[in-house]
């Protein structure tokens, strides 16, 4: 019996963490823009603005009808 369950246990290899995803985890501003929260967290200068207005188009693209919130701090 130990032979036939050695061979059984060969077929398959045991992988550890296999609850694991298979992708590497979001980063923090993919997070909070799929929990469609648009972050503010420097001054509004041209860069950042054009940021802003395609995250705003991307979510109204998604679902025009579910809610946005904004999340502003200042340095200051």
């Amino acid at each position: 019996m130990g032979l036939v369950y050695q061979r059984l246990f060969l077929l398959r290899p045991v992988l550890y963490n296999e609850h694991r995803p298979r992708r590497p985890p979001l980063d923090l501003p993919s997070l909070l823009l799929r929990g469609r929260i648009v972050c503010i967290g420097m001054p509004l200068v041209p860069a950042v603005t054009e940021l802003v207005i395609a995250e705003l188009m991307y979510l109204q693209r998604m679902d025009p009808m579910e809610p946005v919130y904004k999340l502003h701090w200042s340095h200051s």
